[in-house]
């Protein structure tokens, strides 16, 4: 018998000192998830270097006790019409997300990560007050529901989808993406 798999959550609190990425405005910033084979994309705020989301995730893994991967954040800025920039990235490595997956449940760890540049060689992204570019999330063990437990036994693998946003939660949005 397999052990019960366990939810990760994570909470996108906000980002700070995004750079200047528009012409005629500032930044609309938006992040995006990658942990153990899905993907999630946050809401988009526009025209702020100091987003606040306070948007949860949740990604399911086995409670086998496997190993993970890394946490993958890449903080992008949207644009109308013309395609996504990315603005850097942001990494939890393998060993530290292992420690928070197999650790104890219910309780919340707090990181707020310096996002880099690929276009740069790895430096850090410089905001338009030229200090280091950061996101904050919270990441935090979850048991999960019988219902989580009955889909990932029949499956052995969940299907996360999240509404991307719609029309009401960003006027810039054309209509709903899932992911």
């Amino acid at each position: 018998m397999t052990a019960a798999p366990k939810t990760l959550e994570i909470i996108l609190v906000n980002a700070r000192h995004l750079p200047k990425m528009d012409t005629f405005g500032s930044c609309d910033g938006f992040c995006v998830f990658k942990f153990e084979g899905n993907t999630f994309r946050s809401t988009t705020k526009v025209k702020t270097y100091s987003p606040d989301w306070d948007e949860t995730f949740t990604f399911q893994v086995p409670g086998d006790g496997k190993a993970v991967g890394k946490l993958d954040i890449g903080v992008f800025d949207w644009n109308r019409f013309e395609p996504e920039e990315k603005v850097g990235d942001a990494v939890i490595d393998a060993e530290t997300m292992n420690q928070i997956v197999h650790g104890v449940l219910d309780q919340r760890v707090e990181k707020t990560l310096t996002v880099y540049s690929e276009k740069k060689q790895g430096q850090p992204v410089k905001g338009k007050d030229k200090e280091n570019c950061e996101v904050k999330i919270i990441l935090c063990m979850k048991a999960a529901t019988i219902v989580q437990a009955a889909s990932f036994a029949r499956t052995n693998s969940f299907v996360n989808r999240k509404t991307i946003s719609t029309p009401e939660e960003n006027p810039y949005a054309k209509g709903s993406r899932i992911i």
